[in-house]
Formats: C-alpha cells, structure tokens, sequence
C-alpha cells in the first residue's frame, strides 16, 4: 500500500521528498543566521495502513509535534531545557511545512542553555494526527496525554477517519552538529493509536445479485472512550457500546467490505457475541468468537498461550473476518490485515442466531427415541394457502437434523408452524397409528399456535397425541363361577377406522366406517383409534374359545363418575375392564389420559 511521508525543511524553500537523507541539504544559513531544523513526519514504515480514504496522510491533515531542547540522560528521562527557551508545539499541514530553526529553541550563549553547545539535543516528544476529527478531552501540551471518543455511528468514511487517531511516540534526540554531514534531523514515525475491524462478507449462489445493498454490520460491546497517552505510547479505554460499521459503497455483487474503529483493549473472549450481521437478503446472522479465531495464527499475537480463551485488541492492529454467508452454510475466516504486517488466518463458524426447529416433547407419552421423525409444516401468515410441507426432521443421538435444511426466507414474513408424526400420508389418519400433532408451544411472550416473526427466537414445538388408545382387559372370579378366557377374544363393531386431520389445530374427521372395526383382540389388549361419538350401533363383543359370547353396548359404560362415556377425545386412554361370571356378568370402565387420569365405573353385560 502506498505510503506518503513528508521531510519538512524548515525555513527554507525546498521541495517535499519521501524520507529522504540530507546529503544535499544546504548547510548555508538564512538571512537572519539561524540554521534550518530538517523535521521528517512519515507513516511508520513498519505499519503498513488502512484508512478510510487513502494509504497516506492528505495534504489538509493536520499534525501536531512536540519538539523540546533537552540535555543528558536518555528515552523516557531526558532532562529538559525550559530556562532559556520553551518547548514548542508544533501545528500544520501535511502539504504545508511550518517555519522552524534549530536556534528556536536557544537563543543563549550561556552553556547550561545554548543548544549549540556539547550535550544539548532536540527531540520529539510526541506528535498527533486528528485525521479530521477532535479530542473530546483537551491535549495536555506538557504530559502529551488526551481523550479520546470514538462514534458509535460510523455510517460513512468520514466518520470512520476522524474515529482513526495517529500518534507518535516520544524519539531519541538528535543533538545539534553544526558540519554539514552531521546536521541532525527530527523524525516522528506516526502509527494508529486505535484498533480497526474489518469484516469482508461473501455470498454464495444462493443470492441474488444485489444481496447487500441493505445490509449493516454491528459490533457488540466495543470500547469507545480512551485516555490517550502518546509519549509513552499507553491507552486506557472504557465505555462499550454498539458499534455500527461502515460498508463500502456497492451496486451489486457477492463481496462487501466494512469496516469500523474500535479502542484498544477491547476484550474479546470465546463465546461473547462479536457481530449482528442484518439483511443479506432479508437474513440475518449472529456471529460469536470462536477459538478459532483467537489462535496464535489468527488474531493472538506473540506472546499469547496456544489455548487462550481471550484477547483484547491492540493499538495499530486491524482484525480482519472473511464471513462467507450462504443460506444453507456458513463459514469465517479470521486475519489479521493491513495494520501491521502479520498476515495469518484462523477458521471459526458463525452462528444462525435462529435455527427454525426447537423440539420439546411435553405430555406425549414416552419421549421420542433415536430413529424417530416428524414432518414439519409451515404456511405464511398473510396466505389463504394450506400448510406445504418444509422439511422432515429425525431424531439422531439427541440430536434433531432437519432434511432440507430450512431458514428464513426473508425478514418480515412470518410463518405458523405445524408438525405431524406416526401416520403414513400428509393428512390422513387411520386406526393403530399413533398420530402426533405438534404446534409451536407459548414462548417470549408469543401465543401458542401464533405465528412466529423471523429473528424472534427459536421455533419450540410441543406435540400431543391426535389420536385415542383404547384399553379393553378382561377378568373373572376365582370361584365355580370363573370364567376360561384361554383363546378369548374381543371385538368391537360400527367405529369409524379412518379420517383426515386438520393441520391448523390437529382435529380429525372421520371419513371410513367399519362394521368389524376391532376384532379378535387378545384379553389384555390396546389399540389407537380415532376421536369419536359412539353411537349406539357400536358393541363390544368377547368371544370365548368355547362359542359363548358377551355382549355389551359401548356407549353404555360409565366412568368413575358414574356417567356413560359417549366419546372418545383425543389424547385420552380408555381402559375398559369387563368382569365375567358364568351367567353373570359385571362391567367396569376405567377412563385414563395419557396425563394419567383414572376412574371406574359398572354396568351389566347382556346375553348373547
């Protein structure tokens, strides 16, 4: 990247050069007999730079130098001349050289004052470069310290420059020598203070060919206030906020880059939320920091064990991301760039902060086992349209995958979700199908069976059986009067052994009638039949191996309260326990759900 540096010879007119030496100086002194002081201000060589508007500095950027007449001693302790002639804080453009001399700062004879005597020297204490933007804490001209805030809105590449502070450390002093080839030259190497991110987001096929013209970036909890300190080269920084990053102009295509200025020391630790990324398309993407990204060959410097769990970020180093978005996968590579010359990558994985399916199995009878599988159904809210079939999700070591993977289409529409498990067909039912219905559960303040916005949250599902299980068990007595139920059996007549679901709330319509609807069932047996009226065509029947047979009218039974059952709800267990007695015969019925409800009940058998 290009740098700029600019050599500013003082007091007289020469042309700017890049860093050059000064060989061909002219060594003859003014009119007025002071000698020219030669002030070089680069962009330090070994920081290669990012900025919002060009690699360099701009003729309009304003620097500020502090130079001083100082005697013995070395970096950091130097012992400073202010008897004689104060030091000076120097103001002007990149484009445009201030008029300085070294006799500036001694116009003395004396020894202890005159810089041109043996052991006295110049030096830059520090040097600042605004970029356009202003301190929010005044600059102490003496200890060279001042605040520092950094916009929360960095929506534009002016913005964004005036948050990128430049500074200069104190230098070692040049001491004064009067013979041409020895004349000393002031150097200030001016670096970032601030911290940059960049995040460079690539988009695969599955776009379109202007998926970013809205999309916005947000840091999470980035530092924003630092106390500067430039001549020790020291940042204290407080105060997180949001940050809003500033995308490059664009039209179209499948690559944007933004950017945004942050103060050093910014912790970033594995698992904190780094990045809201809004609007590819209409999707949105939640990235975390990963261990990945803080590895020695990522965005850990020298001097970080291989396995920490966190960082903060430093003055003059830009952590660039590669994020390539698709809408079926995601992948982050993490660099260092542009800032200082290290040039590595790390792997991480950005998170779908909303994964379309939570399941939850509430009050469903045992819990899903691996191997089982529901069909996910889901329908716009602002459609007439019936509920279309997403995806069929199956359960696998705990762990649900969904076959295809599903996501939000856009940002807005919303979607009521469905789910059906245990039956053959998209919408019929039939008996011994153990039919689960499933609708999204109540959650963050939504109804259960609401429709659901994209980026709410997760989409839990609870199921409930659709269907009903129906118990029939037989006993008799221990006396003469017992009853042989060896190759007994039971059936009952006129149900209804077939319908169609309604996906909207999980009810049944019963279509198919069967004469023999249950037949030649054991004495302890259980079947799953479809929620109905029964009417009074249907009959239990028991069978013994012997011919005789046991007749009773189903919706006859009584429950524990003493009232005939009549229907069967979805969702209940019905255990109807028949008590036979040679030429008696004695009838109890047990209501059970599948919440474990129970009740009892009599009612007398007639003779077949």
């Amino acid at each position: 990247m290009m740098k700029k540096r600019n050599i500013l010879y003082i007091g007289i007119a020469l042309m700017l050069t890049g860093c050059a030496s000064d060989e061909n100086m002219n060594d003859t002194l003014s009119g007025s007999g002071k000698t020219p002081l030669l002030l070089e201000t680069c962009l330090n060589s070994q920081r290669l730079v990012t900025r919002a508007v060009n690699g360099s500095f701009a003729d309009d950027d304003q620097l500020l130098v502090y130079i001083r007449h100082t005697t013995g001693g070395e970096k950091g302790t130097y012992t400073t001349v202010v008897t004689d002639q104060a030091p000076k804080l120097v103001t002007f453009k990149a484009s445009v050289p201030p008029v300085l001399y070294w006799d500036d700062f001694s116009n003395s004879s004396a020894k202890t004052t005159d810089l041109r005597t043996e052991g006295h020297a110049l030096q830059t204490y520090y040097g600042y470069c605004y970029n356009g933007g202003a301190p929010t804490t005044t600059l102490d001209e003496t200890t060279g310290k001042l605040g520092w805030t950094i916009s929360k809105e960095q929506t534009s590449a002016e913005v964004v420059q005036h948050a990128d502070l430049l500074w200069s450390a104190e230098q070692a002093a040049v001491t004064y020598k009067h013979a041409k080839p020895q004349l000393g030259k002031l150097t200030v190497p001016f670096t970032h203070a601030m911290s940059e991110v960049t995040v460079t987001i690539k988009t695969d096929k599955t776009f379109g060919t202007t998926p970013m013209k809205d999309t916005q970036l947000m840091l999470n909890q980035m530092l924003t206030v630092s106390e500067v300190n430039a001549p020790e080269g020291t940042i204290t920084s407080t105060t997180a906020a949001n940050i809003q990053m500033y995308g490059e102009p664009y039209t179209s295509g499948a690559t944007r880059t933004f950017t945004a200025i942050v103060a050093p020391g910014t912790p970033l630790n594995v698992g904190d939320k780094l990045l809201n990324i809004v609007d590819v398309e209409g999707n949105n993407y939640t990235l975390t920091i990963t261990d990945d990204m803080l590895k020695a060959t990522a965005w850990a410097k020298e001097g970080y064990d291989a396995n920490q769990t966190a960082i903060a970020t430093q003055s003059g180093v830009n952590y660039h991301l590669d994020v390539n978005v698709s809408k079926t996968a995601i992948t982050v590579e993490a660099s260092l760039k542009d800032w200082t010359t290290v040039t590595a990558e790390g792997k991480g994985d950005i998170a779908f902060d909303h994964d379309i399916v939570n399941v939850t199995v509430e009050d469903a009878g045992e819990a899903f086992k691996d191997g089982a599988s529901f069909r996910l159904f889901w329908k716009k809210a602002s459609s007439t349209n019936e509920y279309a079939l997403a995806t069929t999700s199956t359960l696998n070591s705990g762990e649900w995958t969904n076959s295809p993977a599903i996501y939000w289409p856009n940002g807005t529409d919303q979607f009521f979700f469905r789910a059906l498990s245990g039956n053959e067909n998209n919408l019929e039912v039939k008996q011994n199908e153990d039919v689960l219905w499933g609708t999204t559960a109540k959650h963050n303040n939504i109804d259960a069976g609401a429709a659901i916005a994209p980026r709410t949250g997760n989409v839990p599902l609870i199921f409930e059986h659709a269907m009903t299980k129906v118990v029939f068990k037989l006993e008799t007595t221990t006396g003469a009067d017992a009853v042989d139920f060896e190759n007994a059996t039971i059936a009952v007549s006129n149900l209804i052994t077939a319908g169609t679901i309604n996906m909207e709330d999980g009810a049944i319509t019963g279509i198919t009638s069967a004469t023999d609807a249950i037949s030649r069932l054991g004495k302890d047996e259980t079947v799953i039949v479809l929620p109905q009226t029964i009417t009074n065509d249907a009959f239990i029947t028991v069978t013994l191996a012997d011919g005789t047979k046991y007749k009773l009218q189903l919706n006859l039974c009584e429950d524990k309260d003493d009232a005939v059952i009549t229907t069967w709800e979805r969702g209940k267990s019905y255990t109807y326990t028949i008590t036979l007695k040679k030429e008696e015969i004695q009838f109890r019925a047990l209501v059970k759900d599948w919440k474990e409800e129970s009740g009892s009940g009599n009612a007398t058998l007639d003779w077949d």
